[in-house]
C-alpha cells in the first residue's frame, strides 16, 4: 500500500494497553507479613496469609510441604496436650494439698509474731540505752559540780591524810614500845621468880 492509498484511511482504535505480569511473591516478605500479623494479634489476617502461603508452597513443592505440615501438626498437638496434662496435674496437686497453704499461713503468722517480739525487744533495749545515757549525763553533771569543790579543798584533804598517817605511825611506835616494855618486865619477873625458887631450894637443903 502506498502513501496515496493510505491517505483516506481511518484509524478505528488508536488506544492500546501493555500488560506487565506481577513478579512472583517473595517468601521472605510473606514470612515477615505472617510474623507481623501474629505479633499484632491480627489473627484473621494471619490465617489468610498463612493459607495463601501454604497453598503456594504446596503447589511449588507438594511432598516436602505435606511432610512439614504433618510434623508441625503433630508437634502442635503434642504441645497442647502436654500443656493441658501438666496443667491438670498442677491443679490436682493444689487441690490435694490444702495443708501446705495452712502451713504457709501458720509460718507467716509465726514470722509476724517473731518480728513483733523483735520489735518489742529493740524498743526495750532502746529504752535501756536511753536510761543509761541519762544516768551518765547526770553523773557527768554531778562530777562537774563536785570537781571545783574537791579541787578547792584538795590541800585540806591532803593535810588530813598526812595527819592521819603521822598518827598511825606514832601509834605503831607506841605499840612497839609498850610491847618491848612488857617483854622486859616479863623477863625481869621471870628472873626474880627463878632466883626466889632457887633460894627456897637452897634453904631446905641447909
Amino acid at each position: 500500500m502506498t502513501d496515496d492509498d493510505a491517505t483516506g484511511a481511518e484509524i478505528l482504535d488508536s488506544s492500546f494497553e501493555i500488560y506487565h505480569e506481577p513478579p512472583p511473591p517473595d517468601e521472605v516478605d510473606e514470612s515477615v507479613k505472617l510474623v507481623k500479623s501474629l505479633i499484632s494479634f491480627r489473627f484473621d489476617t494471619f490465617a489468610e496469609l498463612f493459607v495463601d502461603f501454604w497453598v503456594r508452597a504446596y503447589k511449588k513443592s507438594p511432598r516436602p510441604t505435606a511432610i512439614i505440615s504433618a510434623i508441625g501438626l503433630i508437634i502442635g498437638f503434642l504441645g497442647i496436650g502436654s500443656a493441658i496434662y501438666f496443667s491438670e496435674i498442677d491443679r490436682k496437686q493444689r487441690l490435694q494439698q490444702p495443708q501446705s497453704f495452712n502451713e504457709q499461713i501458720e509460718l507467716l503468722q509465726a514470722t509476724e509474731r517473731n518480728l513483733n517480739d523483735l520489735s518489742s525487744f529493740i524498743e526495750n533495749k532502746n529504752s535501756e540505752i536511753e536510761t543509761t545515757r541519762r544516768l551518765i549525763k547526770d553523773l557527768e553533771e554531778k562530777k562537774s559540780q563536785l570537781e571545783p569543790i574537791v579541787n578547792a579543798h584538795q590541800e585540806t584533804v591532803d593535810a588530813i591524810f598526812e595527819q592521819q598517817r603521822r598518827e598511825f605511825e606514832k601509834g605503831i611506835w607506841v605499840e612497839r614500845a609498850i610491847s618491848f616494855g612488857f617483854g622486859i618486865l616479863a623477863s625481869l619477873i621471870a628472873t626474880v621468880i627463878w632466883h626466889f625458887v632457887g633460894r627456897l631450894k637452897s634453904g631446905r637443903r641447909a
